[in-house]
């Protein structure tokens, strides 16, 4: 909602978006190669950022409506959709997993965490959804929820920016909209 604000307000100013995960979109940050980064956090991180949250969500286990349907097995010997293991998710959930007694290897791994909704309501495995990632698939039938004992811990989408750069105006003013809008 920021994003767009921003951009009916000052339709003029040129935005590149890129499609990282949180260590790459911190590392560009970090090079300049970025003003600033919209990432998923669940701990502290390096201290040359200054971070701001933006929302708290929670995230919870999916498959396909039916896949489970009858499967009396562990649930984790089917097959495991994870995003790769080069971002902050996948060692948050080997944490959790491992925190549960468990050792589970993705069967499926993906770059970004909105490819993960499509392969599970293709009922191609299981998998980790954000709940607003899933609100509208668990609505329509599409997808539902695997209760588990022990829920993940909830987590952050933080905005990131390195202290010691300044930044342009108009990164600052879309700053100021996606906090205030979001």
């Amino acid at each position: 909602p920021g994003l767009t604000r921003f951009n009916k307000d000052y339709p003029n100013v040129k935005l590149r978006l890129a499609n990282l995960n949180s260590p790459q979109a911190m590392e560009a940050v970090k090079n300049g190669v970025a003003d600033f980064a919209v990432v998923t956090l669940h701990e502290k991180t390096d201290t040359i950022y200054r971070i701001r949250t933006i929302r708290d969500f929670r995230e919870s286990l999916y498959c396909q409506k039916g896949y489970m349907d009858g499967y009396k097995g562990d649930i984790f010997s089917r097959p495991y959709i994870s995003i790769n293991r080069s971002s902050y998710t996948y060692k948050f959930y080997q944490d959790y997993l491992l925190s549960c007694g468990l050792y589970k290897e993705p069967d499926i791994e993906v770059a970004t965490a909105d490819q993960v909704l499509p392969l599970v309501k293709a009922g191609m495995g299981i998998g980790f959804i954000s709940e607003f990632l899933a609100e509208d698939a668990l609505k329509a039938g599409l997808i539902e929820e695997i209760l588990l004992p022990e829920p993940p811990k909830n987590r952050s989408i933080c905005l990131v920016v390195d202290k010691k750069r300044s930044l342009s105006l108009a990164a600052s003013e879309l700053i100021k909209y996606m906090l205030q809008h979001n």
